[in-house]
């Protein structure tokens, strides 16, 4: 598809204010860079992501998904397409395990979504708010969970739950059925004990 006509639709529903062209993508990842990102939204929540996801593949726009850039490598000036920035970075506590007894309440454990934009950072800040213990399988501060599910094996340990997007469709695999450059990450389900 032309790149106008791919910015006419794309723009039309993630709002032309959001999608923007010859965008340097520079400012968007952690390693410096010149390129320039053909059309570009910065997706902020799983909605906004799935939303993209699903519209590029509807209409059969070429799409490239990157998250911090911590090993991200954009070779030449441009990516032709469209580059989507995840930013969804919400983590939600979705269960509290503990004990009621006479006179208190025991938190043990705590199962919190983390959507597949959130840095490692975002990770120790609610971790810390949320008075859990610290993890050591945490990677760079500035790394992000979708990236980090497919490279980092301490994830097998702690993950719940993934919830992936592929070919229009939002459902749950387990490790052994995740697929690099199949399964895009949405977000992940893990457990954290209280301190």
């Amino acid at each position: 598809m032309k790149r106008d006509r791919a910015f006419e639709i794309l723009s039309g529903v993630l709002g032309n204010l959001r999608v923007r062209q010859s965008e340097k993508l520079k400012y968007h990842i952690f390693n410096s860079t010149n390129s320039l990102a053909d059309i570009f939204f910065l997706a902020t929540s799983q909605k906004e992501l799935i939303k993209a996801l699903d519209l590029s593949f509807k209409n059969k726009i070429n799409t490239t998904l990157i998250g911090g850039g911590t090993k991200t490598f954009i070779p030449g000036s441009k990516v032709r397409g469209f580059v989507i920035k995840n930013k969804a970075n919400s983590i939600r506590v979705v269960s509290i395990k503990g004990k009621v007894g006479k006179g208190n309440i025991g938190v043990e454990k705590i199962s919190a979504e983390i959507d597949s934009g959130a840095t490692f950072e975002d990770i120790n800040r609610f971790i810390s708010f949320q008075n859990l213990k610290p993890v050591d399988w945490l990677g760079p501060l500035q790394g992000t969970v979708g990236g980090a599910v497919f490279l980092e094996p301490y994830f097998k340990e702690v993950v719940e739950k993934i919830k992936v997007w592929e070919k229009g469709e939002v459902f749950e695999v387990d490790f052994p059925e995740l697929k690099n450059r199949k399964h895009i990450i949405i977000s992940i389900t893990c457990s954290f004990e209280a301190n």
